[in-house]
């Protein structure tokens, strides 16, 4: 009786097995190094405005360019009234100086840290 081997690799079969565990392994480091636009973390201005943080302020203002500098690029996430355009709106609401912070019934005066609108917002702080 002849004894059958469980699993005959071919010199064939082995160089394919060989290349396709080649190709998934870098196919795992390019994901881990360099991760899908899609999957990467919430920014922190996206964030802020998808709990409804709006930011009033106006062109001319010094401290309301800091403020968009802190952000710079992402800064395009943010939801931003410009007072000087919103006139009429911003004086209904009561805003007289900039930068001002509103999340609901919540409001902070003056430019801030990264830091501190994230905790003020319950963000989590990322680059």
């Amino acid at each position: 009786m002849k004894q059958k081997k469980l699993l005959e690799l071919r010199p064939n079969h082995l160089k394919v097995l060989l290349l396709s565990l080649t190709a998934m392994v870098l196919v795992f480091i390019a994901y881990v190094f360099f991760p899908p636009a899609q999957f990467t973390q919430q920014t922190l201005a996206q964030c802020l405005t998808s709990k409804g943080a709006v930011m009033y302020g106006a062109d001319t203002c010094s401290h309301c360019q800091d403020q968009k500098k802190i952000f710079g690029k992402d800064f395009e996430n943010i939801q931003y009234i410009n007072c000087e355009f919103e006139f009429e709106f911003c004086k209904k609401r009561g805003i007289t100086s900039y930068p001002i912070w509103s999340l609901g019934n919540k409001v902070l005066l003056g430019t801030q840290s990264k830091a501190e609108l994230a905790s003020f917002a319950d963000c989590k702080e990322n680059p």
